[in-house]
């Protein structure tokens, strides 16, 4: 468009299941726990012994990193120019609209169709496990609906 922003961006159920594996839940299985690194929160996330929404501590880069399980999944399949700050944070549309503008910016168009694709595989994966997804059922329909279509024809016509 001519704002200049990327067009490919995910929406609905890819959003749900982004924002759901960033978001923050207190009390969650292995909360306040310390990793070596992200491999290892990887590991104890397959395993079955840490939350996906567990506030932990993590060893990326030397430093001492507080985030959530489900962020240093998400930050397995970004670009490696792209710092973990940018991700470490609840990941909403806006968010991930930014994520992948930066992406295009600052690694490339190839490596933000990588990034979206991939996007969109995790969005519908987490939003799958969370069991969250949208639909007409969801959307309340006025009782003033059939009204409202008839005046719209008659004002048409």
């Amino acid at each position: 468009p001519a704002s200049g922003k990327p067009i490919i961006v995910p929406t609905q159920d890819m959003v749900l299941g982004i924002y759901y594996m960033t978001r923050e839940r207190l009390h969650a299985k292995g909360e306040g726990r310390a990793f070596a690194g992200p491999e290892e929160v990887a590991l104890a996330y397959e395993t079955g012994s840490l939350d996906l929404q567990a506030k932990i501590k993590v060893r990326m880069n030397g430093e001492r990193v507080e985030t959530t399980t489900g962020r240093i999944l998400l930050s397995e399949i970004i670009p490696s120019q792209i710092p973990f700050s940018v991700i470490n944070k609840t990941m909403d549309k806006k968010s991930i609209a930014e994520l992948v503008d930066r992406c295009y910016r600052v690694a490339g168009n190839k490596e933000t169709v990588i990034l979206a694709d991939r996007l969109k595989d995790i969005g519908f994966k987490y939003s799958t496990k969370a069991g969250i997804s949208i639909c007409l059922d969801n959307m309340k329909i006025p009782s003033a609906k059939t009204g409202m279509l008839d005046q719209a024809y008659n004002e048409v016509r």
